[in-house]
């Protein structure tokens, strides 16, 4: 959870957004840890976000599509590409708006 109530500052992690970088460089998240993907929603079930600094990141939206579809490629098989594990991926990200579910 990207949130750290001494300093009051929570860090909404949309995925493929360099988030964990900045997980490990602002809460001390270790390498290799993982994330969870919070909401807003989910914080505000939590704490009171109105006494938080609250920040999130965005990336290019072909950039971030990209990366998605290799995460989904290199997760199934490293060094593999086929065009069904393409097809596949697409259909995630539509199935999803946009956002590819996380597996674990």
């Amino acid at each position: 959870m990207a949130i750290c109530k001494n300093r009051k500052i929570i860090y909404i992690h949309p995925s493929k957004c360099a988030g964990k970088t900045i997980e490990n460089a602002i809460f001390g998240f270790k390498e290799g840890s993982k994330s969870d993907h919070k909401s807003l929603y989910d914080y505000s079930k939590i704490v009171d976000i109105e006494d938080y600094f609250v920040f999130t990141t965005i990336r290019n939206p072909w950039k971030r599509m990209v990366s998605m579809f290799f995460d989904i490629i290199y997760r199934t098989v490293p060094g593999r590409y086929i065009e069904s594990d393409f097809n596949n991926a697409i259909r995630a990200i539509k199935k999803n708006n946009g956002f590819v579910p996380l597996v674990g």
